[in-house]
């Protein structure tokens, strides 16, 4: 066999392998469908699917992710009939904020603290956490993105 058909064997094996390992860590798995159902621009929350079982009761919440937004959505139960939709990214520092306490959602870095509508209780914030848009109907939660 002449070296230069060894170089070209070799090189093209080894271009096949590349290409193969390569297209199978590419490949998207499919993940079974759980979780907010997309709806155009909105966003619908099952309450009797149990992954949001914490937003059944008044004063319940929950950090979820969705689709169109770069970061988790706080979704909170204010009362029976009202829900808000807010960004976990306090507006001082970019910091992530927590789950609500004692009808205040604190920011963990420089202790911000923000109503349940994110209205700012006490600084150094000065700007309220972004809302979306968000409603109860019928044991559905929608919200717009």
């Amino acid at each position: 066999m002449e070296r230069r058909s060894v170089l070209r064997t070799g090189v093209a094996s080894f271009l096949a392998l590349f290409g193969a390992g390569f297209a199978l860590c590419s490949k998207e798995k499919k993940q079974p469908v759980t979780g907010p159902q997309e709806n155009g621009n909105t966003v619908d929350l099952d309450l009797n699917d149990s992954a949001h079982a914490a937003l059944r009761n008044v004063g319940g919440a929950m950090k979820i992710n969705l689709a169109g937004v770069s970061n988790p959505v706080l979704v909170i139960r204010r009362a029976q009939d009202q829900v808000g939709a807010l960004s976990v990214i306090c507006t001082h520092a970019g910091c992530e904020i927590g789950l609500p306490q004692n009808h205040e959602i604190a920011c963990p870095c420089h202790d911000s603290r923000f109503g349940l509508d994110g209205s700012v209780i006490r600084g150094p914030a000065t700007q309220p956490l972004p809302a979306y848009p968000a409603v109860i109907r019928d044991q559905i939660i929608s919200i717009t993105v």
